[in-house]
């Protein structure tokens, strides 16, 4: 994934770049009707480009670790919450279904406590994103 970004701060090692998330639908939200709002973010990265105060950058993270977080956050609890439902319905029978769905709900609560613990020990370090200057 790329994206791009202006240096605005040098700190030692390194630089703190302001960057937009580009949005979905591709930078015209006026006409998508989503009224999504892509605001700036900061970030603090590895400087290894030499890179000063107003450079244009890009930023460049690895795809499939963006991609092995998006699976974590939104796939593990999806397949959890499913298999709970099956598995609790098959267990407790036609009769209870209010009851699979409230467990399949107590699963995927506690599925979300567990990737939040999980979280902060896979959390992207500014060596994983890559600086390159744009001319």
């Amino acid at each position: 994934m790329k994206n791009s970004g202006v240096v605005i701060n040098t700190d030692g090692d390194y630089v703190n770049v302001v960057s937009v998330r580009a949005s979905a639908c591709g930078g015209s939200c006026e006409t998508c009707g989503a009224h999504c709002e892509s605001k700036p973010k900061t970030i603090r990265v590895l400087n290894t480009i030499n890179a000063e105060i107003g450079d244009i950058v890009e930023l460049e993270i690895n795809s499939a670790k963006v991609l092995g977080y998006i699976a974590l956050v939104y796939g593990v609890p999806l397949i959890v919450f499913i298999t709970s439902i099956i598995v609790s319905f098959m267990a407790l029978g036609e009769k209870n279904q209010l009851g699979s769905l409230l467990i399949g709900l107590i699963a995927l609560a506690i599925t979300y406590f567990i990737i939040k613990k999980i979280d902060g020990k896979l959390k992207l370090t500014s060596s994983e994103i890559k600086l390159r200057k744009i001319d």
